[in-house]
């Protein structure tokens, strides 16, 4: 007997080990001179260092103390247990179709607008869910009319029908005899589970269907003496043994994996299974493109600023030079001049010294 972890626990559990593993680290050891043997910021980087490692990238510091390497080995055999784990159960899931729901009662199916019922149409079926005043019949009859599911019985299991059925996207409103003599019939038809709902429609023992036009006074004849004498006789429940004995051979052959057409016939998976997996694919590649055109705006925003500034320093050195050199060239001859000239020149030279290295310092 195993039980299933969900996969939301499995990656809570190794998200919420992380802050564990980190401080136990940075208490067996202090792997970094940088943090100053503070234990806050020598979890606070464990922490990276382990994120770097599911990105496929190096840790930023080794790890030296015996104490450390095995507690760091036992931590990533947990990780590589519970993600082997969670691939496993990804692929079968990924393999195996879902079970639609059952329904258990017509009131489940008028809930769901998108189910087609299939009711044989013109017999004590249609009436009974014509004229029956429940809420949910009143909705399930609409809800047969907008699907067009009121047919004859012999559209109501035709391969478009079956397939219907079998993928849970319609049912047959019908008893329960007649359904399983007209589904043995078809016993090479595979693709799915059938069952019966728990709740019964019709409390009725023996029906005959005949044409609408037949006179009443036969009607009458056979209501009163045939059916009477055909219930009595056992006949109906001979017909009704018969019938079960085709659908649990059909039954027990399919279970064997064989039909009388010869082997059954599995479907793959469609494209409305694997939806899921294409529309998150999608998604993440649309995330992926985003995040590298953010980076490429923000990388020629960056280094258009970066290249600008120096050359805005270039013309400012180029033009307090030119000033210098005009000002000692109108100030040549004269004393006061000449001094003035040089004051000048000087307070340019300590300018543009404490603009370069400022600039120094931030490029």
């Amino acid at each position: 007997m195993c039980s299933e972890t969900p996969l939301s626990q499995v990656w809570a559990l190794l998200l919420a080990t992380i802050p564990v593993v980190s401080a136990a680290l940075a208490f067996i050891e202090k792997r970094r001179p940088s943090t100053g043997g503070s234990f806050v910021w020598e979890m606070y980087e464990n922490a990276w260092d382990i994120l770097r490692s599911f990105a496929y990238e190096g840790h930023t510091a080794k790890t030296i103390s015996h104490g450390g390497r095995l507690l760091y080995s036992i931590w990533w055999l947990t990780v590589l247990v519970l993600t082997n784990g969670f691939a496993g159960q990804l692929k079968a899931s990924m393999a195996i179709k879902t079970e639609p729901p059952r329904f258990r009662s017509a009131d489940e199916v008028a809930y769901r607008p998108a189910i087609r019922p299939m009711v044989w149409k013109d017999t004590v079926y249609e009436t009974y869910i014509r004229t029956s005043e429940r809420p949910s019949m009143q909705d399930l009859t609409r809800q047969v009319h907008r699907h067009g599911g009121f047919m004859a019985i012999t559209d109501m299991y035709t391969p478009t029908a079956m397939e219907q059925l079998y993928s849970g996207r319609a049912v047959i409103v019908s008893d329960h005899y007649v359904t399983m003599h007209m589904l043995a019939k078809q016993c090479r038809l595979s693709g799915g589970k059938l069952y019966v709902a728990p709740e019964v429609l019709f409390s009725r023992f023996c029906t005959v269907a005949h044409s609408k036009h037949l006179p009443p006074e036969l009607e009458r004849r056979i209501h009163a003496n045939r059916i009477t004498s055909l219930v009595e006789s056992g006949l109906n429940m001979k017909w009704e043994e018969n019938s079960m004995q085709e659908w649990f051979r059909c039954q027990a052959m399919q279970q064997a994996g064989s039909s009388q057409t010869g082997e059954l016939s599995f479907k793959v998976l469609r494209y409305d299974d694997m939806a899921a997996i294409f529309s998150l694919w999608a998604i993440m590649a649309a995330l992926s493109v985003t995040v590298f055109l953010f980076e490429l705006c923000f990388h020629r925003t960056w280094a258009r600023r970066h290249h600008r500034l120096p050359r805005m320093n270039a013309r400012r050195i180029a033009r307090l030079t030119s000033q210098d050199t005009a000002w000692i060239a109108a100030a040549r001859g004269n004393k006061k001049e000449e001094n003035l000239g040089e004051h000048r020149r000087a307070r340019r030279v300590y300018e543009r010294a404490m603009y370069e290295g400022r600039f120094g310092r931030e490029f």
